[in-house]
This record gives structure tokens, C-alpha cells and sequence, in this order.
């Protein structure tokens, strides 16, 4: 019989009926683990996120998580041995999303605290979250392991968490459709022109950075247009509280933009491989999981800066970054990529064979085997 990991994501379950990035890389860690050997069961659904520093709304959450941790370690206990987690294992930690049920439930049955991408700003210390600061801190403290995607985090878990427990994983992606699509059905579908420079970009239509990005990419597009006189279409992708006010962004550039609205998983990977550049301003953007999608897909990438992915920049020549705040440097690299598209070719065979190399399912599912078989 496998042995079993209790799966826990405080911030956003993996089944949680509203799409995210954060959500999708869950569920990956589901699917490494799986593949690792392990058999992986969904511990809890409480999302344990506030967002708005309401210090009465944390303090109701915590008492759910500290009653939900009280049920588990029952249940658990109730099972034959065989049948109990041999691991816990929590995706995001942070102090707005802090992790009321793991480090309780582990004690409780004795066995391994694994916590993958966790982060800790030392500002909350005496903030608004600064209950959910010190659980998250106290979770790290009794964690056997601290798997990273983000550099940038180490620095500070280091105050925290021994270096010896902190384990880098390169982000990573399962197996995309890298087969384009027949751009003719694809144009006459989409309302595309077939004989322009596609490019796509996919995000969700939210206030704070998300817009900001989406911002920066107008405005880029606006002085890319004014520098060169090739022919090309966006297709935008995502939806949210913010797309009447991103539709407007683009509102000069009419048929130029088309907007599609939320898609299904399966048609963006169906569509994607048909695109000649993923094209997106990335700002606060850790992880940046569509833009590894793309590259995955065989698709050039032009983004701003993301911590996760800048080591894969340095690798290959499919992923063009530009340091954050860079709107200068930005849009000079995009009037380039899209005044050499003969470069796009090579650009995506780059970008297949890094994420093979770099970022597969199997690689990381071998990460995963090795930490956690360490503690076992």
C-alpha cells in the first residue's frame, strides 16, 4: 500500500470552484505526489484566507481550524494504522492564509510537516494579521521541510527555518498539447485574422496587480503601434470583477484585441500552441504559472519579471524577461520580437525542450520522492 498524504490548502483548496494560478499549482503538487508513489487525500476545505485585516473574521477561522484539526486528529486516530497519513503536506502559507490544522494534526499522530511555498513578511510581526503571522512562523518552526518555488522567500524563511530544510523545486507543469491548432477554424472561431502576428495573453480580471498589468500592457501596445507597422491581434483571456475597466484599456485598438472571456483548461491548451507570442507585463508575479504553460505549449514568452522563472530566462532564448519596473525595456523587447516573428520558430522549440528538461511532472515528482522519503 502507498503511503498517504494528508493535503492540505489553506489558501485555496484545490477544488475550489473559482480558477487561479495559485489553485493550479496546488493542484500540481497533487499530481507530483501521486506520481511520486504517494497516495494523496484532501485532509480539509476550510480556506483560512482573510484578506481584509478584520481581526474578528481571523479570529473565527482559527477556532474553525482549531476545531476541524480536533476532528482529524479523531478520525485519524480511529483508522488502522495502515489507512492513517504517514505525511502532512500544506501549499501556501502565508499570513493572510496561516495553517490552523497541520502542525496539530501532525504532532497528534506523530508524523512528518512538510509546507510547500510559504512565505513570511516580517512587516505584519505588528500588523493586521500579525495572529496569522505568528502561526505561520510557528508552523515553519516545526516543519520537516520547506519546499520553495520563489527564491526570493528563502531569504527570509532562513530566520525561521533551518537551511537544511529548505528544498528549491524549479515551479513545473504536467503534459500540455504542444499540436497548433488549424488557425483557420481557430481564426473564424476566435474572430482572428489569420494572417497576423497572434499574440495571447491569460489572466484573471482582478483589482491590485492583476490591472496593473494589464495597464502596463496597454500602454505597451500603444507605443509598440506607434514604432512598427506589422499586423497583429491579442487575445485576451480571463474574466473578473475588473473587465469592464480592462475591455476600456484597449478600447483604441477595436478588432485588434479580442476578448474571450473565462475558458475552460482544456481549450486554452487546445488553443495555445497556435499563438505566436505570449505577451504579459507580470507585475507581482512570483510564480508567473501561465507563462510557464506557454512555454510548455512551444510558445516565445515576453513577460516582466518573476523570481520563480528569471533562472529559466538565463537557460534558453524562448523566455524574453525584463527587469520589474522596466516599461521602457519592455516595449522595446516587444517591437523587436514582433519585427523578427522569423525568430518565433526557434523560440518555441527552445521553450519545449527547457520545460522538458527543467519543469516536467516527472522532475519534480522525483524532488518530492526525495524529501519526503527522507523523513520516512
Amino acid at each position: 500500500m502507498n503511503p498517504r498524504v494528508a493535503f492540505y490548502a489553506p489558501m485555496k483548496s484545490p477544488d475550489h470552484p473559482n480558477p487561479s494560478g495559485d489553485q493550479r499549482i496546488a493542484r500540481l503538487f497533487v499530481e507530483a505526489l501521486q506520481l511520486a508513489g504517494y497516495e494523496v487525500e484532501l485532509a480539509s476545505e476550510l480556506r483560512s484566507w482573510e484578506g481584509k485585516g478584520d481581526r474578528a473574521h481571523q479570529k473565527a477561522i482559527r477556532e474553525q481550524g482549531q476545531i476541524e484539526a480536533r476532528s482529524l486528529i479523531g478520525e485519524y486516530q480511529a483508522r488502522p494504522k495502515s489507512q492513517r497519513p504517514a505525511y502532512w503536506f500544506t501549499y501556501h502559507l502565508f499570513h493572510k492564509a496561516p495553517d490552523w490544522i497541520g502542525p496539530a494534526v501532525s504532532k497528534a499522530l506523530g508524523i512528518p510537516y512538510f509546507v510547500a511555498e510559504a512565505s513570511v513578511a516580517n512587516k505584519q510581526k505588528q500588523g493586521a494579521w500579525s495572529e496569522g503571522w505568528q502561526c505561520s512562523v510557528n508552523a515553519l518552526t516545526v516543519a520537516d521541510g520547506v519546499l520553495t518555488l520563489n527564491p526570493g522567500d528563502e531569504p527570509a524563511l532562513c530566520e525561521y527555518v533551518s537551511q537544511h530544510r529548505i528544498h528549491s523545486i524549479t515551479p513545473f507543469v504536467s503534459s500540455v498539447n504542444t499540436q497548433p491548432a488549424d488557425r483557420q477554424m481557430l481564426a473564424q472561431k476566435l474572430g482572428l485574422d489569420p494572417d497576423c502576428i497572434w499574440l495571447i495573453t491569460t489572466a484573471m480580471m482582478r483589482p491590485g496587480a492583476k490591472f496593473q498589468s494589464y495597464q502596463r500592457l496597454a500602454q505597451s501596445l500603444q507605443v509598440v503601434s506607434a514604432q512598427t507597422s506589422c499586423r497583429w491581434q491579442l487575445l485576451v483571456i480571463g474574466d473578473g470583477k475588473e473587465r469592464t475597466q480592462v475591455e476600456a484599456l484597449f478600447a483604441s485598438f477595436k478588432a485588434q484585441v479580442v476578448f474571450a472571456g473565462q475558458r475552460s483548461r482544456a481549450e486554452i491548451q487546445q488553443w495555445m500552441p497556435a499563438f505566436n507570442l505570449f505577451v504579459w507585463p507580470a507585475i507581482n508575479e512570483a510564480i508567473g504559472m501561465a507563462m510557464l504553460e506557454a512555454m510548455a505549449a512551444g510558445v516565445p514568452v515576453l513577460s516582466g519579471y518573476s523570481p520563480a522563472l528569471y533562472p529559466l530566462s538565463l537557460k534558453g532564448e524562448g523566455l524574453t524577461m525584463l527587469a520589474e519596473g522596466d516599461d521602457a525595456g519592455f516595449s522595446l523587447a516587444f517591437e523587436r520580437l514582433l519585427s523578427n516573428p522569423q525568430s518565433f520558430k526557434k523560440m518555441s522549440t527552445a521553450n519545449r525542450d527547457l520545460t522538458v528538461s527543467d519543469c516536467s511532472l516527472d522532475a519534480a515528482a522525483m524532488q518530492l520522492k526525495s524529501v519526503l522519503g527522507a523523513m520516512g
